[in-house]
């Protein structure tokens, strides 16, 4: 896992070096000289110099900190990462690095990446699949490219619309009224029900499941009706 803050998730008061030693004697014994020559190998791999195995996290950027992360998950040589928000507090050339290093990594070592962000011109830039969730539930299933053109969901539609290219001349910037539902405590029906335009009295009297929808899979009452689906709930 790669969370989002590569200052929280790297022990402060440890050297970067004895960091890479930790994970890689977690699963077998290993001599120190190993450690050294192995992390030097990783850290070339996510473009930094072998020096900052001598360095304390906080005498690295945002952005280089995250990548020593993305190295010491290489070390376990994955099969499945998550990226919990991993460029979330960086400026944007560091952003583009580290997106851009992952991209890499992922077709070398072949492993699968489950991306969670809540940014959209991240998501649309970096994923293939795009799970949009409501409530706590996945309300939408859709390739990236056809999100942009094909989304279903009502909550989908609204948060394309709180999102904007940044090289376009004039953007225009909405927002969706409302607050998300109290999840300790969640309503009948769809959470989306209270924010969203299109709601029916079905909507609020059962949860719509996932079903077949243009390409893709959607859970709205709404959105299976103009697609000719017969309204399934749970």
């Amino acid at each position: 896992m790669v969370l989002q803050s590569g200052m929280n998730a790297l022990n402060p008061v440890r050297l970067i070096e004895d960091q890479f030693a930790d994970v890689m004697r977690a699963r077998r014994s290993v001599r120190m000289s190993t450690v050294r020559e192995r992390a030097a190998g990783l850290v070339e791999r996510v473009h930094l110099p072998s020096s900052v195995l001598r360095k304390y996290p906080h005498q690295l950027s945002g952005g280089m900190r995250q990548r020593v992360v993305l190295g010491l998950v290489l070390a376990l040589e994955p099969r499945f990462v998550v990226f919990d928000e991993p460029t979330t507090a960086l400026d944007v050339i560091a952003q583009e690095a580290v997106l851009r290093t992952i991209g890499e990594l992922q077709r070398e070592n072949g492993f699968t990446a489950l991306l969670i962000s809540h940014d959209l011109g991240v998501v649309l830039q970096a994923t293939q699949r795009v799970l949009v969730m409501c409530g706590g539930r996945i309300v939408e299933d859709r390739a990236a490219q056809g999100l942009l053109t094909g989304a279903r969901h009502p909550y989908t539609r609204a948060l394309l619309r709180c999102y904007a290219d940044p090289r376009a001349e004039e953007v225009r910037l909405d927002g969706i009224p409302g607050t998300p539902p109290d999840l300790t405590e969640p309503p009948p029906g769809c959470s989306f029900v209270p924010r969203c335009p299109l709601a029916e009295d079905m909507c609020v009297a059962s949860d719509p499941a996932l079903q077949p929808a243009a390409d893709g899979l959607v859970a709205c009452h709404v959105a299976q009706r103009e697609a000719g689906l017969t309204a399934v709930s749970r």
